[in-house]
């Protein structure tokens, strides 16, 4: 994954929200799969837990604390790697208040409906950048129980085309 790809975003689309059980990405569906073990026969996990079968990925992944009635989310944890563009980390930060127009859009609608539905689920947008335009998709899963009380997410970014400058 290019730091390029983590520019910031000069414009973004609202995510379409699909289910999870249609993950195309391997690393997606990897996190998918170890979210899933986890859950075992519950709706959902109470709590993340690194394993072996995703520390590969923990450098990607984000958690965030889901705040009163969703309106606005906290990151909790972000792994190096998941915004590497950005000069200031993000933990602790509100995601209303990231520097990112494209997380700003993406990442609340996608983690209030995993709160609604208390489901994981899969989204796609397109994420255009100084660079390039991208595909953006991304998987977020629900902890807690009964009631969400952390969003799990991980994005992949595909290079759709180049900007010739």
């Amino acid at each position: 994954m290019s730091s390029i790809a983590y520019a910031l975003a000069v414009s973004t689309t609202p995510p379409q929200i699909i289910s999870a059980d249609t993950v195309e990405h391997p690393h997606l569906l990897a996190l998918l799969t170890y979210w899933e073990r986890l859950s075992g026969a519950n709706a959902m996990p109470a709590r993340a837990e690194p394993r072996p079968e995703i520390r590969h990925l923990l450098k990607y992944v984000y958690v965030c604390n889901v705040l009163e009635r969703s309106q606005d989310f906290r990151f909790q944890l972000i792994g190096d790697s998941a915004f590497q563009g950005l000069s200031e980390n993000q933990t602790g930060r509100l995601v209303s208040e990231h520097p990112d127009m494209g997380v700003q859009l993406r990442f609340p609608i996608m983690m209030r409906e995993v709160v609604r539905v208390k489901m994981p689920l899969r989204g796609v947008a397109v994420r255009k950048t100084e660079y390039g335009s991208f595909h953006a998709e991304s998987i977020w899963l629900p902890f807690g129980g009964p009631e969400v009380t952390k969003v799990m997410g991980m994005t992949v970014l595909s290079l759709i085309e180049t900007d010739r400058k």
